[in-house]
């Protein structure tokens, strides 16, 4: 949160919708329960095979991707203010590029968090 209040340049109205953002999308706790499934595969299932990659990889990828596009809606629409599609030649300005990067991340959390909660399920599963 450094980096939003000290380093950051917005004025309070970006900083708290960066903070709203950030507690709407809990990015970190979702890599990490994404991380527990494959700790506990490897601790409670006995499957000692498992080692450190495998265990940290659904985290990361799923910390990449999330970065990886809201990024590249932030690049996309900083230039010159806009940028256009190039299906259609259209033009997109900031608001439509934020509205965006909302729905991108939203609909990465729901994709992420169906697939923990189908695998903590099949885990369960597993356990009994």
């Amino acid at each position: 949160l450094v980096y939003i209040f000290i380093y950051g340049s917005a004025n309070f109205d970006v900083q708290v919708v960066i903070l709203l953002a950030r507690s709407i999308f809990p990015v970190h706790p979702i890599a990490a329960a994404l991380q527990s499934i494959r700790v506990c595969e490897r601790d409670l299932e006995k499957r000692p095979n498992i080692s450190l990659g495998r265990i940290i990889f659904p985290g990361v990828l799923f910390h990449g991707v999330y970065d990886f596009l809201l990024m590249w809606m932030d690049f996309l629409s900083s230039r010159k203010g806009n940028y256009v599609d190039d299906d259609d030649d259209t033009t997109m300005d900031a608001d439509e590029s934020d509205w965006l990067s909302f729905i991108i991340s939203f609909v990465i959390m729901i994709g992420t968090l169906w697939y923990f909660f189908w695998a903590s399920r099949q885990q369960r599963t597993r356990l009994q």
